[in-house]
């Protein structure tokens, strides 16, 4: 949205939701914990519930920066000048 917004689009938001801070998946994990103590290393219940219980993890876990992604025109002068130099545009 943000290299959109700089070439001129505009967003009008239609649906939103609003977060409070706090713990949302606590009672999720415990109870994938729970199931997985049921049910021995090994067992499909097990190992779908550690998969469930990583797969937030992971998730929410990522670091928020990502990659940034610019766009040129190689055939204009001024934007060549900002390209980094270790990639030739010819």
């Amino acid at each position: 949205m943000d290299n959109a917004i700089r070439f001129g689009y505009t967003f009008s938001i239609l649906k939103g939701y609003e977060f409070q801070k706090g713990t949302p998946f606590k009672e999720y994990l415990y109870r994938m914990y729970d199931l997985r103590m049921k049910y021995p290393k090994g067992d499909p219940t097990n190992d779908t519930a550690k998969l469930l219980q990583n797969a937030l993890y992971g998730k929410f876990g990522m670091k928020p920066e990502s990659t940034i992604i610019d766009t040129f025109d190689t055939t204009d002068p001024d934007q060549v000048e900002l390209l980094d130099p270790t990639f030739p545009c010819s």
